[in-house]
């Protein structure tokens, strides 16, 4: 099962000669937010309302992650929610869509 990572495409394309994506607006919960294909609307909901032009969806496969993943509880959510303790690794990513493209293909993805 796949899992996805937001990022805005300035933050993903800052890091384009990186081996590794670390997402600056997760530092200080100490680990990186991803959701599940179902989940992902309802994070958009509440953490990216209005204009989403910039945002990109990364497609991660949680096999080949290098850092650690945790399915944890959020507090603002009902459902468990995979959690990167550690930068995310290009190798893991399998996509990246911008989010007006991603939302339409969600359920291929």
């Amino acid at each position: 099962m796949a899992i996805f990572h937001l990022i805005s495409r300035q933050g993903f394309d800052a890091q384009s000669d990186s081996e590794f994506i670390l997402d600056d607006a997760n530092l200080a919960s100490g680990f990186i937010h991803c959701c599940t294909a179902d989940q992902l609307p309802g994070v958009i909901e509440r953490y990216f309302p209005g204009d989403n032009s910039n945002l990109l969806v990364v497609e991660l496969n949680p096999e080949t992650l290098t850092e650690e993943l945790k399915w944890e509880p959020a507090t603002d959510s009902d459902g468990l929610f995979p959690h990167i303790f550690g930068p995310i690794n290009r190798s893991a990513i399998v996509d990246v869509r911008p989010y007006s493209v991603a939302v339409g293909t969600i359920d291929e993805m």
